[in-house]
């Protein structure tokens, strides 16, 4: 639907390639209509250009027109006077409409002996016991770079698990404490 919303005025309409197709209806004023019409009709959508049978008899001429464009693309093709860049465009557009579209090519790359999570699916599926059995130990942290006998990037310590909050137990499970009993009106 090419002609929905575009709409120019009269001086852009001298301006006009030919290929861009002008409403033949005509406004309330007697003046032409100013929106492009519909692909493959003489008319916008507000002059009946969207009706199904001007769609249907708009497809009909699309699909009559097929071979006298193909004959066009293909004449150009052999135009030695059309630019080789243009010509090799056309050439790829017959052949992909044709079916010959280009091979796709896929690119199989070995990944790196180290990738971590190559390493990871490897352990799990080495042992038929991979998914449920014990977890498997962190690996040993090793020292960094040295310069005279120090370390400067020294390991760091495992964390042991200290505990984010206290838990400390009621006194009387079945009696809540003050604060509680106050903000519940409890005595």
């Amino acid at each position: 639907m090419a002609g929905r919303s575009k709409r120019h005025s009269e001086k852009a309409w001298a301006d006009q390639p030919e290929h861009v197709v002008r409403c033949v209806g005509t406004l309330r004023s007697g003046n032409r209509c100013l929106k492009v019409a519909e692909d493959g009709t003489n008319v916008c959508e507000y002059h009946g250009g969207s009706a199904p049978q001007v769609q249907r008899a708009a497809a009909e001429r699309m699909v009559h027109s097929a071979p006298a464009a193909a004959e066009a693309l293909l004449g150009a093709m052999n135009d030695p006077g059309v630019p080789w860049g243009v010509r090799v465009k056309i050439m790829q557009d017959v052949l992909d409409r044709s079916g010959l579209a280009a091979a796709q090519v896929h690119k199989v790359m070995p990944l790196a002996p180290d990738d971590p999570v190559e390493t990871l699916f490897r352990s799990i599926l080495d042992s038929p016991d991979g998914l449920v059995g014990q977890p498997a130990e962190p690996p040993a942290l090793e020292a960094g770079p040295t310069v005279q006998g120090q370390i400067l990037d020294p390991p760091e310590e495992p964390v042991e698990d200290e505990p984010d909050a206290e838990v400390t137990p009621i006194r009387n499970p079945a009696r809540p404490p003050r604060h509680i009993r106050d903000g519940l009106g409890l005595a």
